[in-house]
Parts: structure tokens; sequence; C-alpha cells
């Protein structure tokens, strides 16, 4: 992720639930403990990525 992406999530409201997911979950799975460091508490991870989502043949939106 990018270099200012900890300011980025300063500015969320850590009360929120957020889903989290990158291509196979690697990304997001870092997102997530970083998001947990700094006292978010309803976050959600797509584990093996959307790409395993689709192939699961989980709905998704454009």
């Amino acid at each position: 992720y990018s270099g200012d992406f900890r300011e980025q999530l300063n500015e969320l409201d850590k009360n929120k639930a957020y889903l989290v997911y990158c291509r196979t979950g690697g990304r997001s799975k870092a997102a997530v403990d970083l998001m947990k460091e700094l006292g978010f508490g309803q976050i959600y991870n797509i584990s093996d990525g959307i790409n395993d989502w689709k192939k699961e043949g989980m709905p998704t939106v454009k």
C-alpha cells in the first residue's frame, strides 16, 4: 500500500465496519493488521482474495 496509508486510515471512523480485500489476500491481511493496531474494531478480510471469492461463485457488484 502507499506510503501515506497510515495517515489515510487515521481519517476513517474507527467505529464503522470495513471489508478489506485485495487480489489474493496478502495485502489485505497486512492492511487489516495495521487497522487493528490503529484501533479499528470491525474489520473483515476476504482472506483468500477477490479472485478466490469470484472463483467460488460468490456475488460481486460493479
